[in-house]
């Protein structure tokens, strides 16, 4: 049974997933246009259309605040010691790090629309990375929290991660500026497909790869969105790799990260995305900890449209933050508490 947190209303996660392909797939009646980078955002290489297929910049071309969240660090001002994760009597690193899921951010989404769970204001968003920063919370990238359980890497306490899937226009042109405002990182997990064929509503390669230039991190979310639990062996092969193999053409690195469409996967699925070479997937489960031994198949909060004021966010994650913060405070006293 697909996951659902009670806490957050009536409508399963599923269905709102499902009502969000459903508009990709009516956008594809449309003639594909390819939409262009939008003039009010700073920095971003406008020539991109007109080149090849381009390696991101060097991390001393990125801006100063992107590079700090990019590569895990503290942001300036805050000096708070890293800690390594300590393994348990099996050798194994885990932690309860909250990772939060984003879908559309956009105003305007009627409160009827099945889109609405899946969808939080401009607003919305700056008040959860306000929340965050005044509870003592640091946005790490995905993979920093993927090499500390790994080998050992150090993390902040009371590390956090933001992540946004499917790859909608909207992730760049009202997200990102939100994001570099407050100086933090997100991993952009995209459904390659969309991308590709330049729909209406979809990033394109432009702004994928303004993204990574800008300190933000390109995983996979399959190349056409399909629930992978049933597919045949071809067909599941073509999800995983073709989506990380164009990810690669387009932007030079090949992805290592993978979201499964929906949260979905099995033991079958699992093992293909490992075989497809991904280093870690996440899942629409919000329970469990995050562990060394279970890297594809981590743990994830869903950040719900309802979520728009402070009281309805501590609703929609203050469980999971609240955990997390007795697991830092266990590990390292007087660091972990807000």
């Amino acid at each position: 049974m697909f996951p659902t947190d009670p806490r957050a209303g009536a409508v399963p996660l599923r269905t709102a997933a499902l009502a969000t392909t459903v508009l990709m797939l009516v956008t594809i009646a449309h003639r594909p246009i390819p939409s262009p980078l939008p003039s009010p955002v700073p920095d971003v290489a406008t020539s991109a259309s007109t080149e090849p297929a381009r390696q991101p910049r060097s991390t001393s071309d990125v801006p100063t605040a992107a590079l700090a969240a990019h590569t895990g660090a503290v942001p300036s001002g805050r000096s708070r010691a890293m800690i390594v994760l300590p393994p348990d009597p099996d050798g194994i690193r885990r932690a309860p790090v909250p990772i939060l899921l984003y879908h559309h951010v956009t105003a305007g989404v009627p409160a009827t629309s099945a889109l609405r769970e899946t969808t939080v204001s401009p607003a919305a968003l700056e008040l959860h990375l306000t929340a965050l920063e005044r509870g003592g919370w640091t946005v790490v990238a995905l993979d920093a929290v993927v090499d500390a359980l790994a080998l050992g890497t150090p993390l902040p306490p009371k590390a956090v991660v933001l992540t946004f899937d499917d790859g909608w226009r909207d992730q760049f042109d009202i997200a990102l500026p939100i994001l570099e405002r407050h100086g933090v990182t997100a991993t952009f997990f995209l459904t390659t497909e969309p991308v590709e064929a330049g729909w209406i509503g979809s990033l394109n390669w432009d702004h994928v790869t303004a993204l990574v230039e800008r300190g933000m991190t390109i995983g996979a979310h399959t190349r056409t969105h399909r629930d992978l639990i049933g597919l045949s062996d071809a067909a599941l092969a073509d999800e995983l790799t073709a989506s990380a193999d164009l990810i690669a053409a387009r932007i030079g690195t090949r992805p290592r990260l993978l979201a499964y469409p929906y949260g979905n996967f099995d033991d079958r699925v699992r093992a293909a995305a490992a075989a497809a070479g991904y280093a870690a997937a996440v899942t629409a489960n919000p329970d469990g900890y995050a562990a060394g031994a279970a890297l594809l198949a981590l743990p994830r909060i869903a950040v719900r449209g309802g979520c728009d004021t402070a009281a309805a966010f501590e609703g929609c994650v203050g469980a999971w933050l609240g955990e997390a913060e007795g697991w830092w405070e266990a590990v390292a006293p007087g660091r972990g508490s807000r």
